[in-house]
Parts: structure tokens; sequence; C-alpha cells
């Protein structure tokens, strides 16, 4: 899986989860681990109706997501290659 990849993602997740930051760390780092293990990990692609909000906007170019189902496809890549791939998880 592309590094850029997977740091977008963790930088995405922890924007949509980061109301208050000091007071929201663990819960970010919660956030970011379901992301893995639930959706990139298992496939579980409806995990991402809860959390992500409706109105993600993620630009990482050239990619620019502007809803929650393009935000799930933009997952289904690297959860392929997470559930082909012989490396263990890094959380």
């Amino acid at each position: 899986m592309p590094k850029s990849m997977v740091l977008s993602a963790i930088v995405a997740l922890a924007i949509v989860g980061c109301s208050r930051p000091e007071s929201h760390l663990s819960a970010n780092k919660q956030l970011v681990q379901r992301y893995f293990e639930e959706i990139i990990n298992q496939g579980r692609f409806g995990v991402a109706d809860e959390l992500v909000g409706s109105d993600v906007r993620f630009t990482n170019p050239p990619t620019v997501l502007r809803t929650r189902e393009e935000f799930k496809q933009w997952s289904r890549p690297c959860a392929r290659v997470s559930r082909t791939s012989t490396f263990g998880s890094t959380m």
C-alpha cells in the first residue's frame, strides 16, 4: 500500500474527528484504529458511515473527495492490498 495513501487516510480521519484536539486525542486515535482495522483490514466499508462525516472534504492531489461514498470508493484499493499482503498491522 503506498505510504502516501496511508498517511492521507490518517490525516483525513484525524481531521474529521478533531473538534477539540487537546481533549479528543484518544478518541481520534481510536477513530484511526477503527478505520484501519474494520475498513482496511476487514473490508467493512459500511463502517465509514459511522467514522466519516457526511460533509467530508478530502484533498490529496490529485485526489479530491466530496462525499462519504467517494471516501468508501477511495478506500477499497487499500483494503484489497491489505487483505492480500503478508505485512501485519502497524497500529
